[in-house]
């Protein structure tokens, strides 16, 4: 669930500001800047996410084995 909302939010952060600003803004970096920081950032989320649900499915098989 959450990888599916970190994926739109990284297609929209990332599509519109590095396809449809620019073309809009042609001359503007900070079109650029802030479109390079929002896919960082949310390229991040999406590994912090991706090492978290890890995490949890190694937990879910230690106490499976547990019980």
């Amino acid at each position: 669930m959450h990888v599916k909302l970190y994926m739109f939010l990284w297609f929209m952060f990332f599509v519109v500001p590095l396809i449809f600003l620019p073309k809009i803004f042609p001359d503007n970096q900070i079109v650029h800047w802030v479109s390079l920081i929002f896919t960082i950032l949310l390229f991040i989320l999406l590994i912090a996410n991706y090492i978290g649900m890890e995490k949890e499915e190694k937990r879910r098989e230690k106490r499976n084995r547990l019980c």
